[in-house]
């Protein structure tokens, strides 16, 4: 195939250094300058030697930066490039493509070719003209941002000096197409050795930070994590530029060496982000002071957020961690005004659709919900929902525009102390992991911290089972709580009412207390006021508790146990539902009432006094005992009956049961039983003995008197009823027979059939008797009873049941 060389395209080729990745961003560097320097011309056959792209540096460092950057490349190196024909591209793409892996390997000489129709680089072009093919066609597609770790922006930020180009143009004469052949020099920052050292480590790090089932937060975090906390920036770094250590603006250096200027730390991130399938951008621009800076923007659930490893390196708490523009500040994107356009256009419309950004940071948790923020005496409390997931919370104040971290715990509700009373604070609660990140944002609510009035205490009093507090009423009080103490103890909760009284029970008698009262939230939980420091001093005494209230002949006597620290008690009585009357004031714990009124029914209580008798010491027993003070029963008869003594008395109004007594000699009284009836029958007697009778009021369960007794009552000696000992029954007539009872002065003998009463069948002192005057085949029962000597009464009772006979 026959070719001819196109002539003289370029007569003279001026090297141009445009521009490259920036380099050496961080609050060090200053703002970007475009380095232009003139290379001696190239030798006689017709090619172009250019740079396509350069590093940006500090002005100061131009001219020696590309010095040491071209010495590398050698200015001979070249034009000593083998003369095999390269590889015929036929699609610029393709062209591209392959530039790009040339650059991968990290190739710092390389032949391209191209075929096509046309000539790329039309005669009297000029390095422009190259210029644009690489910077604008070429380039662009080479390190496009396909998500590939080593392509994309690594492989951007990653080549140093540009790109050396000389380009030879052919046209075959037969078949007319042009054949362009370009022979490329440029450096890198890293080594092909040191990639791969890159590689290894960078696979040993995803294996031990990246765990399965993370979510797309979880992996930005610990890549995030492991960067700020293994790279710090390099020292020195602009004399290490002077003298050609470039090693520090690569992930090499970050990763490897473990320092690294800002264009490392975001290199390093970049390439462990894509490593875990999060997608990510290198962005170049300044900081607020106008100088070089890069950092990233990552893809989390969908949207994309800045992250500047530089900044928050060697920090526990992040500040630049998935920010969105607005709180992203100290950043400015490049935004293509610069001298190399629309290639470092990160502010565009078309940018930012291709990669959305949030509106509001990203955080991974939900923002706790305030449920309450409550005022108390000891500052103000604030209260939240958990939210899972969550280590720590912290609580947020707002100060101007700004927000002040107040403190961080671990509980869902904190007291914030050193308030200001009246002042309004606006609040907020966020979630945060142990390093105090936050992983929520947060809510605000503003309230006014007021505390309420302290309690006034009016009075306090014994009462039957305690002591009863009284205090004014506060406004906005949802609660109170009552406290005591004993002389050099500390303060004890009694209860809580909603009340302004309580009844605080458990005391020791005889023991002087101090009581005292503050607010409450409703719930009890927190203090919603202050409280009175001296508060109400009382002695405690019991209310003394009647063991007895018994109605006696000379009244109603009371006994009461006695109450530790009483001087003096005084006695009250009160009929039906009416008020308590004074009665008495004893010292001792026992009384006798006689000025009562017979047949009413009277409730007794007892309260201690001060020894002056003019203030109440104790409480009392509101119900007290009560009694019915009844008019002693009268006596009306004795009598004998049946098996023992008839004992009768007259009614007593009002009276519920009776209790009849007997006793004999010197003996005490004996209970013979207890009826609801005006008599009954004594029995169980001993014969010839002289016994006394009397009969007294009880209340109906019989457990108490409700009157006095007749203490002469009624005397009497007692016979036993003779006993039968045979029944004989002859003609028309019977013989009885019994036992001598002794002490009787004579016996009367009855008789009864069936279906008649007793009949007197006659007296004998005798004991036998024979009965006529009887009639044929009738049943007779026979009994027997004593009488007195002149027959007049019974001295005895007798056999009910008698002895029967049939008379013949």
């Amino acid at each position: 195939m026959g070719r001819r060389q196109l002539t003289a395209l370029f007569l003279t080729l001026a090297m141009l250094l445009s521009q490259l990745p920036v380099t050496g961003w961080g609050v060090e560097t200053d703002t970007p300058q475009e380095i232009t320097q003139q290379a001696e011309t190239p030798s006689e056959q017709m090619e172009e030697i250019l740079t396509v792209e350069t590093m940006v540096v500090d002005e100061s460092q131009q001219e020696q930066v590309a010095e040491k950057l071209f010495q590398q490349v050698g200015e001979t190196s070249l034009e000593e490039a083998p003369p095999e024909a390269p590889v015929w591209h036929t699609q610029l793409d393709d062209l591209a493509q392959a530039l790009g892996d040339a650059m991968e390997r990290r190739e710092e000489q390389f032949t391209l070719g191209y075929c096509g129709d046309e000539a790329l680089i039309q005669a009297g072009g000029g390095t422009n003209a190259v210029s644009h093919l690489f910077n604008d066609d070429l380039l662009p597609i080479a390190y496009a941002h396909t998500g590939e770790p080593t392509r994309g922006d690594y492989l951007k930020w990653h080549y140093a000096s540009g790109l050396r180009v000389i380009m030879e143009i052919q046209q075959d004469t037969e078949s007319g197409l042009y054949y362009h052949t370009f022979h490329i020099a440029t450096t890198y920052y890293t080594t092909v050795q040191q990639e791969q050292e890159v590689d290894d480590k960078v696979a040993e790090v995803c294996k031990a930070i990246y765990m399965e089932g993370m979510s797309d937060y979880e992996k930005v975090r610990a890549a995030y994590d492991y960067v700020t906390s293994h790279v710090t920036y390099t020292p020195d770094y602009e004399s290490k530029d002077a003298q050609g250590d470039l090693l520090h603006y690569s992930a090499y250096s970050a990763l490897i060496r473990g320092n690294a200027v800002c264009q490392g730390y975001s290199l390093l991130l970049y390439r462990l982000l894509l490593e875990a399938g999060i997608d990510n951008r290198i962005i170049s621009g300044a900081n607020s002071a106008g100088r070089s800076h890069s950092w990233n923007i990552v893809c989390v659930d969908g949207l994309y957020y800045n992250v500047d490893a530089t900044w928050d390196a060697g920090k526990a708490k992040y500040g630049c961690l998935l920010k969105c523009d607005k709180t992203f500040t100290g950043h400015t994107r490049d935004d293509g005004t610069g001298p190399y356009g629309a290639r470092y256009d990160y502010a565009s419309d078309s940018f930012y659709a291709a990669y959305p950004m949030g509106t509001e940071d990203y955080y991974p948790l939900s923002a706790p919900q305030v449920t309450g923020i409550l005022s108390h005496s000891g500052g103000m409390t604030v209260s939240w929902s958990p939210v899972e997931g969550a280590a720590w919370y912290q609580i947020l104040e707002r100060s101007g525009s700004n927000w002040k971290t107040l403190l961080s715990t671990q509980s869902c509700s904190a007291t914030l102390t050193d308030l200001a009373p009246e002042q309004q604070y606006t609040l907020a609660v966020a979630c945060t992991d142990e390093r105090g990140n936050l992983l929520s944002p947060s809510t605000a609510k503003t309230t006014r911290y007021a505390m309420l009035d302290t309690p006034e205490l009016t009075g306090a009093a014994n009462t039957a089972s305690g002591v009863r507090v009284v205090w004014e009423a506060v406004d906005g009080a949802a609660n109170y709580r009552i406290f005591w103490k004993k002389k050099g103890g500390g303060w004890n909760a009694a209860g809580n009412t909603t009340a302004t009284a309580f009844n605080v029970t458990g005391l020791t008698s005889g023991t002087t207390y101090l009581f005292t009262v503050r607010c409450t939230s409703a719930d009890g939980r927190y203090y919603t006021s202050s409280y009175d420091r001296a508060g109400k001093t009382l002695t405690y005494l019991d209310a003394p508790r009647l063991n007895s209230v018994s109605v006696g002949n000379g009244g109603v006597a009371l006994r009461w146990g006695k109450v530790s620290g009483a001087a003096k008690y005084r006695v009250f009585y009160r009929t039906g539902g009416g008020k308590w009357t004074k009665a008495a004031d004893p010292t001792a714990t026992s009384c006798t009432l006689t000025k009562l009124s017979r047949g009413k029914t009277y409730t007794f209580t007892v309260r201690c006094i001060s020894a002056d008798g003019t203030t109440f010491a104790s409480g009392y027993d509101a119900v007290g005992k009560t009694v019915s003070y009844l008019a002693t029963p009268k006596l009306t008869g004795l009598g004998f009956s049946g098996k023992g003594v008839k004992v009768s008395w007259e009614k007593v109004t009002g009276a519920a049961r009776y209790r009849v007594y007997y006793k004999s000699g010197s003996s005490g009284w004996t209970l013979a039983g207890t009826t609801t009836s005006t008599s009954f029958v004594v029995s169980g007697l001993k014969n010839r003995a002289r016994y006394v009778f009397t009969v007294r009021c009880v209340s109906d369960d019989n457990r108490q008197y409700t009157s006095g007794y007749d203490t002469v009552g009624k005397t009497l000696t007692y016979l036993a009823p003779p006993v039968l000992t045979n029944v004989t029954a002859g003609r028309n007539s019977a013989v009885i027979r019994w036992n001598k009872v002794k002490g009787a002065a004579k016996y009367r003998v009855f008789y009864r059939t069936d279906s008649s009463g007793w009949v007197a069948a006659g007296d004998t002192t005798s004991q036998t008797c024979t009965v006529s005057k009887l009639r044929t085949g009738v049943r007779y029962t026979f009994t027997v009873r004593c009488i007195s000597a002149n027959g007049r009464s019974y001295a005895s009772g007798y056999d009910q049941t008698g002895l029967a006979a049939t008379v013949k």
